[in-house]
């Protein structure tokens, strides 16, 4: 019932620079499409529109959604809208990525199959992340 929150041993009081979060319910602006979700991170960051638009079509494209960045969520299947999710999370290039159940939301081959692409993704080399901790 007490302790401390630390993140490279200093106390937290807000969202920890360097860290991004991958949320159990997929956490999606539905009124934004899946590239303005996307963008939303790096417009809070201050990057540049131009930048944010090149980093944010390069995240989309690497977690699999190349073709949907004009979609709506309402118009993406549980994986896809768990996908944008990731790829707002790796947009930022954050050191530490957490990840609360992110496929616990997913149907089980579904789930399987987004597992799979990430660890090949990370086993590649190609995440911009140092770090992961999924609970």
């Amino acid at each position: 019932s007490s302790g401390a929150a630390t993140c490279r041993g200093e106390a937290i009081a807000g969202p920890p620079n360097g860290v991004a979060m991958v949320f159990q319910s997929f956490a999606l602006f539905p009124w934004l499409t899946v590239l303005q979700n996307v963008e939303l991170g790096l417009e809070a960051l201050g990057v540049d529109a131009t930048e944010r638009r090149k980093r944010a079509l390069a995240a989309i494209d690497l977690i699999g959604l190349d073709g949907f960045e004009s979609a709506y969520p309402k118009e993406l299947s549980g994986g896809m809208r768990q996908r944008v999710g990731f790829a707002r999370a790796l947009v930022v290039h954050p050191d530490l990525l957490l990840m609360d159940e992110p496929f616990s939301a997913l149907d089980v081959l579904t789930a399987e199959t987004l597992r799979t692409d990430l660890i090949d993704l990370w086993i590649e080399g190609r995440l911009p992340i140092k770090s992961v901790l999924m609970v």
